[in-house]
């Protein structure tokens, strides 16, 4: 084996069931002189945002309503938001506190999770296709 050659290890199913709980990213709260961590989302989890996402998109161009958007916004935040251990710190029952935080606290935090997972433009338009 050449230096450049890396050796790949036997997965053991605790470590591929606990698959992204060590890849998670910092967002700092300088409000709060803290931070909290965004994770990666599951495949499951994902599609419900997107499907989230999707009909907000809908109602915003059918009738102008940005209140499903911020709804897509706080569902993000509930799924994505995790302690250092990758642990999640919001359940549903939380929304209408998450809903009362500072607007830029709730784009900051649900802008890390939505590029953590790499959704963009094309995400939403490949969830309409699934």
């Amino acid at each position: 084996m050449t230096k450049c050659e890396m050796k790949s290890k036997d997965l053991g199913r605790e470590e591929l069931l606990n698959w992204g709980r060590e890849l998670l990213t910092p967002v700092d709260i300088k409000e709060k002189d803290g931070k909290l961590y965004v994770r990666s989302l599951s495949g499951k989890e994902r599609a419900a945002y997107l499907s989230d996402l999707k009909k907000a998109q809908d109602a915003l161009e059918k009738d102008g309503n940005f209140e499903p958007l911020m709804h897509s916004v706080v569902t993000m935040i509930i799924l994505a938001a995790c302690d250092s251990k990758g642990n999640a710190l919001f359940t549903e029952a939380d929304r209408d506190a998450i809903d009362c935080w500072p607007a830029d606290v709730q784009d900051k935090v649900a802008n890390a999770a939505v590029k953590k997972n790499g959704i963009d433009a094309d995400a939403v338009e490949d969830g309409e296709k699934n």
